[in-house]
């Protein structure tokens, strides 16, 4: 309700139209053509006004007038205003109702008490026309700008619109108008430039003038000239002027006009984030480009090269932009074409530079080896800078000879085994990485200059360079035992940072950290803290990233290149819509600074049998030929026997990739699911029975996006050791699973195909998050360790060892040892973690030899020859072993290979046991708490001793017997070019 003390009436406005529709003037309008006598074309000046309504009300504004009170040529409105601030806006429609084109020509206003009443219009625009048939709003505001009504008064404001036919002069001949005045504003003249604006008001009968860009303030002067300045160019903006009369009386109009810009945009190009190299030459370099303009910067296009026409589009943030540039054998310059919004462009170039941010390419070493001379030839190669010196070295990297030439020849070298080593340097410094390969140098043979017949006494003596047995095998021992965490020879690894980004798409989760760790012993990167996210929550703002693996979900890796996410882009998938994440990343590897080779060559352990001498690290004297292949010693065994591993149908240098080295692939058990399935051989199946786990696990290998069968019950096939959803089947994502059914505890493959089975079936518990579960696993499994690890059933690895010895080595059978063992140690870990209780039978997670290779729960890496368990010790015939074998053949153990010079999460592709690609070994590595059955391989990545292997899996075969040396002659130096020949 209003306050009744402060009410005072304010008579606003009479609005009267003066739309020139006279019956006096109307042969102004009204015009008779004569076309050649055939037409007669008549027009009609009808301008009027149709209608006025209350747009808004602001305070305690009203309107007490009568709105329809309207006629042709009048409208009368009337309000009250209570409080300052208070207005009212009303719209008024004016129509051309005839046939001529009507022009407005000024808006005339009587406000005699301007001072506290603010008067807008809006919508009336000097000379706009007003086409015949067509209408037009106007907004009329009121405001009461004073501070106490009651001082006003009666406020009374008439307002005429002025209309002229289109094209005619402003005064129609002949036309009345009520107002009898010579107040009026003829033409707005306005000269704009970047930043400002001149108004010259073309007006008769006026004293004062105002003028305004915003329609609210007013600037008032004497000058019918006005500038006003700072404005923003090419921009369009209104200029609204008034011009008054001695009697009080204002005549209102306004015209639109836009800045110029004649001015071309700024661009800046500096040198950024930089490493210099040599002669010149950048190893990495970034140009920060700057556009501005007093406007807007509509188009910025780039190009790299030299002399080149930029042609791709550069996005700016807050005007710059950062461009790296990539390696290339040519100087290089960027080139920026900018372009603002009215079409002034600037073209400018940056300084030429020379970047190599690659490092040069070292693809072979080749050695060759004649009494004391060793010539080495290096292949490598470089595209940008360029190959600039070559570096040699005979002692593993300790001194290095800098040449011109990619050979080098070392002479006068004394008899032993040498690690040669050699990396190349290009024009801007780059340095490739270390590359290595073990030799020897033998003069003649130094059993046969000896006299020593036994092939065994043969390699210790070769080994100490002393035929005397006895003190041979003291010098070996007196070496005490080398360092097991590190590999031989020992390598140290430095980080590589690409300079350059790249981009790499995924539609999963991923594991990221927002810090990592680096191991230079091993070269691995390690991810601190890492945790499952979606990556549509990472915040890129302020300069934020976060690092992952290329495999998505690993926490840390020796082969893994590690990513630096700087930005995201995410898109649709066309087809199933799923998010595809497409991530700016660097990438992340390593490089081989230096080797260490003193814990090289021959060393003694313990096996069952007595003192046993095994070969360690890059040793080059170590070949053997037999029955048509190539093998290498492994060690001389305590029985007096020589362990031999197959290496191929020619000799293989120390490093080579070859698939020659391994005489196929295969799975170690065609079983994965229970704790038996570890072992070279296993016991009866048929004496087991379903079992589901007595504890609850959190599976994370689930896609966040795909649709996985879920069954209420199951079925379960003896014959193929196979379980299969029955009851009610439904399809479900993870998160899925967890709005509609995470009570129902339904049963899961974790595959699309309900048809499908599992040997290990899962029991879902709970819902985890987007990718993980909490599971029982439930597997068809022994019950009692023995019965798990009864040697009654050959694994699939010994059907295949078996075969090819029958195919291959049958004939052999008298030069083999028969009671040298093999041993698939499957003595359960003593520590105990979590749900890994160790007791080695059924779905119990049970630790084997991992936790000797990882040293788990800090305990020590202990590779062993020893066989603790008789049942373990695979022989043909022989009081120490289970007498099983039908052949004198099996595969290396994990503890020989580690001993050989391998390191777990370390990588050594010096070994000769290394091939470049993963093959088995026959040493349990745990049953995983995920219901799986895993065992020891040497890995693909450079020797890591990797558990992680499921015994499903097909990996590589490399055989290995023993050579009864009672049995064999020998001839040969051991090394590559005359290796040891046995017959």
């Amino acid at each position: 309700m209003h306050r009744e003390n402060k009410k005072r009436k304010i008579i606003i406005f009479s609005l009267v139209g003066i739309l020139l529709l006279m019956a006096v003037g109307y042969s102004a309008f009204k015009t008779d053509l004569n076309i050649t006598g055939t037409s007669n074309i008549t027009s009609v000046w009808d301008v009027r006004i149709t209608n006025v309504k209350i747009k808004e009300t602001s305070g305690l504004a009203e309107n007490v007038g009568d709105l329809d009170s309207y006629t042709n040529l009048e409208a009368n409105m009337e309000a009250n205003f209570y409080e300052p601030g208070d207005y009212i806006t009303y719209t008024v429609t004016v129509s051309n109702k005839g046939t001529l084109d009507a022009m407005l020509d000024s808006v005339k206003l009587n406000m005699p008490q301007q001072e506290v009443i603010n008067f807008k219009v809006e919508g009336a625009t000097s000379k706009e026309k007003l086409p015949a048939g067509s209408s037009k709003d106007i907004d009329v505001t009121m405001e009461y700008t004073g501070n106490n009504p009651e001082d006003v008064g009666s406020v009374e404001a008439d307002v005429n619109l002025d209309y002229v036919q289109d094209g005619r002069p402003t005064e129609f001949p002949d036309a009345d108008s009520p107002e009898e005045d010579n107040l009026r504003i003829n033409d707005i003249i306005l000269t704009p430039t970047e930043t400002s604006v001149k108004a010259e008001i073309d007006a008769e009968g006026a004293i004062k003038y105002y003028y305004s860009i915003d329609n609210n303030t007013w600037y008032e002067s004497s000058e019918n000239i006005y500038n006003i300045y700072h404005l923003k160019p090419n921009t369009t903006y209104t200029m609204y002027v008034k011009a008054e009369g001695d009697n009080g009386k204002v005549v209102y109009s306004s015209k639109p006009f836009t800045t110029l810009d004649n001015t071309s945009p700024k661009v800046n190009i500096n040198i950024g984030d930089n490493v210099k190299g040599e002669n010149g030459w950048y190893k990495g370099l970034s140009l920060n480009t700057e556009v501005t303009d007093n406007d807007k910067v509509k188009e910025v296009l780039y190009c790299i090269g030299k002399d080149c026409t930029p042609n791709k589009s550069l996005t700016l943030e807050n005007n710059k932009a950062t461009i790296t540039l990539e390696s290339n054998k040519n100087s290089q310059e960027l080139c920026i074409k900018a372009t603002d919004m009215v079409g002034n462009t600037t073209n400018k170039c940056s300084s030429e530079y020379k970047v190599d941010v690659e490092i040069p390419t070292l693809s072979n070493m080749n050695i060759e080896t004649k009494d004391d001379v060793m010539e080495v030839t290096l292949e490598a190669t470089d595209n940008e800078s360029g190959l600039y010196k070559y570096y040699f070295s005979k002692d593993g990297g300790k001194t290095y000879i800098e040449s011109d030439n990619p050979n080098y020849t070392f002479t006068g070298l004394d008899e032993g085994d040498y690690l040669v080593t050699a990396y190349v340097k290009d024009t801007a410094g780059n340095e490739s990485e270390i590359k290595a390969q073990s030799t020897a140098i033998r003069y003649t043979s130094y059993c046969k200059k000896n006299n020593i017949d036994d092939f065994g006494d043969c390699l210790i003596a070769t080994e100490a360079q002393n035929p005397n047995i006895a003190e041979a095998k003291a010098t070996i021992e007196a070496k005490g035992t080398p360092n097991f965490t590190k590999t031989s020879p020992s390598i140290l690894y430095s980080e590589i940072h690409d300079s350059n980004t790249s981009t790499m798409n995924d539609s999963v989760f991923w594991k990221v950290s927002t810090s990592y760790s680096f191991n230079s012993e091993t070269g691995m990167y390690s991810l601190i803290n890492p945790s499952f996210i979606d990556p549509k929550t990472l915040d890129f703002s302020n300069g934020k990233y976060y690092y992952r693996f290329l495999s998505p979900d690993v926490n840390m890796s020796s082969q893994d290149t590690l990513l630096k996410i700087v930005d995201l882009d995410i898109t649709k998938d066309e087809v199933t819509s799923a998010d595809i994440y497409k991530a700016t990343v660097y990438r992340y590897n390593s490089k081989i600074n230096s080797y260490n080779n003193s814990e090289t060559g021959m060393y003694m352990s313990y096996d069952n049998s007595g003192n046993s001498y095994y070969y360690r690290g890059s040793v080059s004297s170590n070949y053997v030929k037999f029955a048509g292949f190539y093998w290498r010693v492994i060690r001389v065994n305590g029985d007096g026997t020589v362990r031999l591993i197959y290496d191929g149908t020619k000799p293989h240098a120390n490093g080579d990739v070859s698939s020659d080295r391994i005489v196929g692939k295969s799975q170690y058990n065609v079983y994965n699911s229970d704790n038996g399935d570890v072992g070279y051989m296993y016991g009866d199946k048929s004496k087991n029975n379903i079992q589901e786990s007595d504890y609850i696990m959190l599976r994370t290998d689930f896609s966040a996006t795909t649709s996985y069968s879920f069954g209420s019950s199951y079925t379960y096939d003896f014959s193929t050791n196979n379980f299969k959803l029955s009851g009610t089947i439904v399809k479900a994502t993870v998160t899925e699973y967890g709005n509609k059914y995470n009570d129902s505890h339904y049963y899961t493959c974790r595959l699309v195909n309900e048809n499908n089975g599992c040997e290990t079936l899962l029991k879902v518990d709970s819902y985890a998050g987007p990718q993980s579960l909490y599971v029982k696993n439930i597997t068809n499994a022994s019950t009692s360790y023995e019965r798990a690890h009864k040697n009654i059933n050959s694994s699939s690895i010994k059907k295949y060892v078996d075969n090819w010895y029958e195919n291959n080595l049958i004939n052999y059978t008298n030069k083999l040892s028969k009671g040298a063992y093999f041993c698939n140690n499957r003595k359960p870990f003593t520590v105990t973690s979590g749900n890994y209780t160790n007791k080695g039978y059924g779905l119990n997670p049970t630790i084997y030899a991992y936790g000797r290779f990882v040293g788990w729960n800090n305990t020590k890496k202990t590779p062993t020859l020893m066989c603790p368990e008789k049942n373990d010790t695979f022989t043909v015939s022989s009081e120490i072993g289970n007498n099983i074998l039908t052949y004198p053949i099996a595969l290396i153990t994990a503890d020989e290979a580690a001993m050989a010079g391998n390191s777990t999460g370390s990588r050594n592709q010096l070994s000769y046991l290394y091939v470049g690609d993963s093959y088995w070994t026959m040493t349990p590595g745990l049953y995983s708490e995920w219901g799986y059955a895993l065992n020891h391989v040497v890995s693909p990545n450079g020797n890591d001793m990797s558990w992680r292997e499921d015994v499903h899996g097909s990996r590589g075969v490399k055989p290995v017997i023993n050579i009864d040396p009672s049995k064999i002659t020998f001839s040969g130096n051991g090394t590559m070019q005359d290796p040891y020949v046995l017959s």
